[in-house]
């Protein structure tokens, strides 16, 4: 990589090196002298930006001509620079010139006299290349001089020492891009141009010195810089140090980086796909031209394939679309680039290369099963297409009285347009504008994407040019008199897709149904001011919060849930729900309201109504046929126990129900309320002495709403926040290990507005209930069990040995009877009772020995 100082180093001997060619070169003093110095006067420096031709003169000093000599004017360099080299003169009839290839030739005779001879011709610049320093060589017998000239293009940011026209003087603050190129115009010749920045101490560091020779102006482009620099105009360094005003002679340069990117959204695209770029650069609102060239072209000499104007928005991001290569004339599969230009500073950006295949053949398909939607509502129907970004669309037939048609355009080359069909739009409703046209109607769910109207061919499916038709005949709707009147009705219409307007490619069906109000219902959502809620557009962020309930604690905010259908043509969140309690006269086609009602207002009292176009925030969910209305229980003269009835009416003049339709549903307005749960027979809160000790209680606010729980001794407090679960309950554990059993403290749960407050108790344990009833279960269980299990077997066992007993007390008399008794009480080790046998078993065996007892001394 080339350093900046080896840049600057070479930059200055390359100056030097042109400056030196106007040095005196001193000729042989011999009579055939004939030049003793060359230069130029005129336009040494050629601005091309706004000249298309220029005349140049080399001077030349000290000649004499006592025979017949020749000087050389080498301008190869001109020609190779795209200029042409015309009229060559002199302005005496004692010297020729004439032009013979890449070389001007000059010849003296014997007459001349003069010591002074310039040499005139033309130089058209109009193909020239800029930026160039050329060179003539003048040659005589004996001696060479060399003179210079450069061309130029004068750039829109031009800085020197002195104001003039559009040149920025000194001390004038400028800012540029990286990579702009600037001119610096001293209007003096061979001027020093130096950039510095500061070295981060006192001192400066020079990071570029500029030649102008030859002439008064130069180029310089700032690829190599950003930052804040100094320029001065005399060569020497800035007169003071950082930090401070700079001198009235100098001018403070600020280059920023213009991050100019230029990006395909795809690489590999086929004909029948759009080229697409997306452009971005810190330059916002800025202008920029976008060019399309064949891989390899030269920006410079070749033309563009196709050139967009383009603007950066306000973040600096643009998108660049030039369409279907294949159809610019003579341009098909192939290796493309796009070049991005930012029009103020002349900074490019290049995209990678765009492959370009050739596309299969033109494909479009619909869904394969029935499309169904309820009239009034939005029918959507997705189009795919392969290899092609337009397809024709035809919905309806002779069959169904109405059809229209049109053409989808894949505006974003995805592969697909999803047309909305807004069957509450088919006819102008309330006197509206006749619908003629499928615009009015049918729209692309992307905003990429479009639905276009075009005349087509004679004698298509599409009935030779695309718009509205009804009646059996297909008529063509033009006003009022001859459009639908009315959305269309409920049944089938078919829907057809092809590649061209004479094609029945593919074909579904559109089945419309009658609509309904199927149900309503109420939810509770935790108390957060309106503007807190999630837009309308966040419908599922919105429904993680809510809860089914047909109680509202006070404050909290009610959700009404209408599923209906049949009105999401028309029924958005910008639109108004009606008054159904002030019915005016004339209702419009679409009347629709929901209505809060007071039920409980009692005798002689109006009730309290809450109208649907007065609620705090609409969500609406046309894929589900639902609508959620949402109302602050803590406004609307809403107060704890209100009952009301929330009603979703269409009424009987809807354009679109043959009949009213509606459905209601009740909740309650409830004061809040929180406490705990588990106290004791005294009220107070047993808490048990543990690392996590759990304390719970309920709360008839919102699920989600937070709690906050505090145990609380004369010198410790404890604090807890948890949230009311989907039950109503909350639940959260104490570390109360350090507390003695005994120790009294306080409990506090506080939710919204609700606090319960109690006395509570460290205990070694709570008692919940769940013990007592598990013991009398166990103990009924095992009792019963034992004694159908073990009475059978004991008492087999048990007839056996006393039967022995009695035998051996007829044999051996009372010592026997002593030592089977003593054997009876041994527990073996295992506890009290009979050897071999648990406790529970022994007193059944002793009992049933008894009672054969008593029945023999019966």
């Amino acid at each position: 990589m080339t350093s900046k100082s080896d840049k600057i180093r070479g930059l200055f001997l390359s100056a030097m090196l042109v400056m030196s060619v106007f040095a005196m070169v001193p000729m042989s003093a011999t009579a055939d002298s004939a030049a003793n110095d060359a230069s130029i006067s005129g336009d040494t420096t050629i601005d091309l930006t706004n000249v298309d031709a220029a005349t140049q003169t080399i001077e030349l000093s000290e000649v004499t001509g006592e025979t017949d000599d020749e000087i050389t004017i080498d301008i190869s360099e001109t020609t190779d620079a795209g200029i042409t080299v015309s009229s060559p003169s002199v302005e005496t009839g004692d010297a020729g010139v004439e032009q013979d290839g890449d070389s001007l030739i000059v010849t003296l005779n014997s007459e001349f006299t003069s010591e002074d001879l310039d040499v005139q011709f033309d130089l058209d610049v109009e193909d020239a290349d800029a930026d160039n320093r050329i060179r003539h060589t003048v040659s005589t017998d004996e001696d060479e001089y060399t003179v210079a000239y450069k061309t130029y293009e004068r750039q829109s940011v031009v800085l020197g020492a002195d104001s003039s026209e559009d040149t920025l003087g000194p001390n004038n603050p400028v800012t540029v891009y990286s990579g702009e190129t600037i001119t610096f115009d001293n209007n003096t010749q061979d001027a020093v141009i130096s950039l510095y920045e500061s070295d981060g101490d006192s001192g400066w560091d020079r990071v570029a010195r500029i030649s102008t020779s030859p002439g008064d102006a130069v180029n310089y482009e700032s690829s190599d810089l950003e930052g804040d620099y100094v320029v001065t105009y005399d060569g020497a360094a800035p007169e003071n140090d950082p930090g401070s005003d700079i001198a009235g002679s100098e001018t403070e340069l600020t280059v920023e980086a213009l991050d100019l990117t230029a990006e395909a959204q795809e690489i590999n695209v086929t004909t029948a796909e759009d080229i697409v770029v997306d452009v971005s650069s810190a330059a916002f609102n800025d202008d920029f031209t976008a060019e399309l060239y064949e891989e390899g072209a030269d920006f410079e000499d070749d033309d563009a394939i196709d050139t967009i104007n383009e603007q950066f928005d306000g973040t600096g991001e643009a998108t660049v679309n030039f369409g279907n290569v294949s159809e610019i004339e003579d341009y098909g599969a192939g290796d493309y680039v796009v070049r991005a230009v930012h029009d103020n500073s002349g900074v490019d950006a290049t995209t990678d290369t765009l492959n370009v295949t050739e596309a299969g053949d033109a494909e479009v398909d619909l869904p394969g099963s029935t499309i169904t939607q309820e009239r009034g509502d939005i029918a959507e129907i997705t189009v795919e297409m392969s290899n092609t970004d337009e397809a024709y669309v035809q919905l309806g037939s002779a069959d169904s009285n109405f059809m229209t048609n049109f053409t989808a355009v894949d505006g974003d080359s995805d592969g697909e347009v999803v047309v909305e069909v807004n069957t509450y739009q088919t006819a102008g409703a309330d006197g509206g504008p006749a619908v003629t046209d499928p615009h009015q109607f049918v729209s692309a769910s992307d905003s990429d994407d479009s639905i276009e109207r075009s005349s087509v061919g004679e004698g298509g499916n599409h009935n030779s040019s695309q718009g509205v038709f009804v009646g059996g005949d297909l008529e063509r709707a033009t006003d009022a008199d001859s459009d639908l009147g009315s959305p269309i009705a409920a049944g089938t219409y078919d829907v057809i897709a092809g590649i061209s307007d004479n094609t029945r490619d593919v074909k579904t069906v559109l089945s419309v149904s009658e609509p309904g109000v199927d149900s309503v219902n109420t939810w509770v959502h935790p108390d957060v001011s309106a503007n807190n809620l999630p837009d309308s557009d966040e419908l599922d962020e919105f429904l993680s919060s809510v809860s089914e309930s047909d109680e509202i604690a006070n404050e909290d905010l009610a959700v009404v849930e209408a599923q209906v259908s049949g009105v999401h043509g028309y029924i958005t969140e910008d639109n108004h729900f009606g008054n159904g309690q002030d019915l005016p006269a004339g209702a419009g086609a679409d009347f629709v309201w929901m209505n809060v009602t007071q039920t409980n207002e009692g005798p002689n009292a109006n009730p309290n109504i809450v109208y649907g176009d007065n609620a705090d925030n609409y969500y609406f969910d046309a894929t589900n046929d639902t609508i959620y209305f949402v109302l602050d229980t803590d406004q609307h003269n809403i107060d704890a126990g209100d009952e009301y009835e929330a009603d979703f009416h269409v009424g009987e003049n809807n354009w679109v129900y043959s009949d009213s339709d509606n459905e209601s549903a009740t909740f309650d307005v409830a004061e809040q309320n929180v406490e705990f749960s588990n106290l004791n027979e005294s009220d107070v809160l047993e808490v048990e002495q543990s690392e996590n000790a759990s304390v719970s209680g309920t709360s008839n606010l919102a699920p989600g709403t937070s709690v906050d729980v505090e145990l609380e001794t004369s010198n410790t407090l404890l604090t807890q926040s948890v949230e009311v679960d989907g039950e109503g309950e909350f639940s959260t554990e104490f570390d109360t290990s350090d507390w003695d059993t005994g120790t009294e403290l306080s409990a506090t749960a506080s939710a919204a507005d609700a606090e319960h407050n109690v006395d509570a108790v460290i205990v070694e344990s709570v008692d919940d209930g769940e013990d007592e009833t598990t013991t009398e279960e166990t103990t009924e269980e095992t009792t019963e069990e034992t004694t159908e299990e073990t009475t059978e077997e004991t008492t087999e066992e048990t007839t056996e040995e006393t039967t022995t007993e009695e035998t051996t007390e007829e044999s051996s008399g009372e010592d026997t009877t002593e030592e089977s008794e003593e054997t009876t009480t041994d527990d073996g080790g295992n506890g009290a009772g009979i050897p071999g046998f648990g406790m529970a078993v022994s007193l059944v065996a002793l009992v049933a020995a008894a009672l054969l007892a008593l029945r023999r001394s019966n």
